[in-house]
């Protein structure tokens, strides 16, 4: 499941440079126009919240375990960073319209 929300997350961010202009209805320009951008901050609190989980989880856990979801967390929390950076122009220009 994990792997599933970094490929989504990866593919999100490649999104990040076609995104903006005028929002079409009716052709593929839809992806990147207007499907994309509202994906990104479901991800983004989706990942939130699952780092959130493997902390809580860490908790109980020592030793190989531990150390796993240490490695969990810094992969989550890098591929957020990049998914943030990429679309930030896009939504602070859109916070500053």
């Amino acid at each position: 499941m994990r792997i599933a929300l970094g490929l989504s997350m990866l593919i999100l961010t490649a999104f990040a440079p076609f995104a903006g202009g005028p929002v079409e209805y009716h052709s593929i320009r839809i992806v990147p126009s207007l499907l994309v951008p509202t994906l990104v901050p479901m991800i983004a609190f989706v990942v939130l919240f699952d780092m959130l989980m493997t902390r809580v989880f860490m908790v109980e856990k020592s030793g190989h375990e531990r150390t796993r979801l240490k490695r969990i967390l810094w992969f989550e929390s890098g591929l957020l960073a990049v998914l943030i950076i990429a679309w930030w122009s896009f939504f602070s220009g859109l916070l500053t319209r």
